[in-house]
């Protein structure tokens, strides 16, 4: 699907496609340094300084995003500064006791967290610690609690 997106100098953007010819994995990040509208080109540096021109007419090249925020499966290895993680309660598939940690241990610096409620997400945490239980692992629990 394809969006318009208006960039501006300085914005962060995110690939999000694999294009191994020209070395970039879905999840990098760059920053936008120029910007040639009569072209249709946007210059960006990567992480490591490379200034790389993106022709935006060829598809290859239009496989980004706004790179503001991530989601915590995106980060995981990754470092910053500073974290900001907003944690919604509710969401017992994706917010348990190893995605919290991934998500604030990411920062190198500080951390805040924003979230529909305080008091359940942490209820919500103590009480999913991210292993997958399945029926087998209830069958095989049932002679132990029976012999103790």
């Amino acid at each position: 699907m394809e969006v318009e997106q208006e960039l501006r100098t300085g914005d962060r953007i995110q690939f999000t496609r694999n294009n191994r010819r020209a070395g970039r994995n879905k999840g990098d990040i760059a920053s936008v340094v120029g910007i040639d509208p009569q072209r249709g080109d946007i210059t960006v540096e990567r992480k490591d300084g490379k200034h790389e021109a993106l022709d935006l007419s060829r598809l290859a090249d239009r496989h980004i995003r706004l790179g503001w925020v991530r989601t915590i499966h995106s980060v995981q290895g990754a470092t910053a500064d500073r974290v900001m993680a907003h944690l919604e309660s509710f969401r017992a598939n994706t917010v348990d006791a190893p995605a919290v940690y991934v998500a604030i241990s990411r920062a190198k610096d500080a951390v805040a967290l924003y979230t529909d409620s305080r008091a359940r997400l942490t209820d919500a945490v103590g009480l999913r610690d991210g292993a997958q239980i399945g029926a087998i692992d209830g069958v095989r629990r049932e002679p132990e609690m029976a012999e103790g």
